[in-house]
């Protein structure tokens, strides 16, 4: 429940404080949520860190960090819909480009999608 009111008031913050432009919120987003939060929860509990990415495959942390840039860009961009469509149209557009390409290409990398053609 505290994550649907979450998801469902991210924006508040934008609209509550107008005189900031969007830059300057998304800023504030990204700082905390994106460095000092994930900071905060790993330091604690992760102590030897260093060696957990020294043992890690280097394809896999290069794929995370190229993943990770990627999410960002996209938040980036997120950002910007939100400020220049609204709300309403950025969230559903949003969320059935996320719901259309999460179910497609995992399928498709993996090879399991199969074009038939019916005559």
């Amino acid at each position: 429940m505290l994550s649907g009111v979450c998801n469902g008031l991210f924006t508040a913050a934008m609209k509550l404080q107008s005189r900031w432009k969007w830059e300057n919120t998304w800023v504030v987003f990204i700082v905390v949520a994106c460095i000092a939060m994930p900071l905060a929860i790993v330091f604690p509990t992760a102590p030897n860190l260093t060696q957990v990415f020294e043992r890690a495959p280097q394809n896999a942390t290069w794929a995370a960090t190229g993943c990770g840039f990627a999410w960002g860009f996209g938040a980036i961009s997120f950002g910007q819909s939100l400020d220049s469509v609204g709300v309403s149209i950025a969230n559903s557009l949003v969320i059935g480009i996320s719901s259309a390409l999460g179910s497609l290409v995992p399928l498709m990398l993996g090879g399991n999608v199969r074009m038939s053609q019916r005559i």
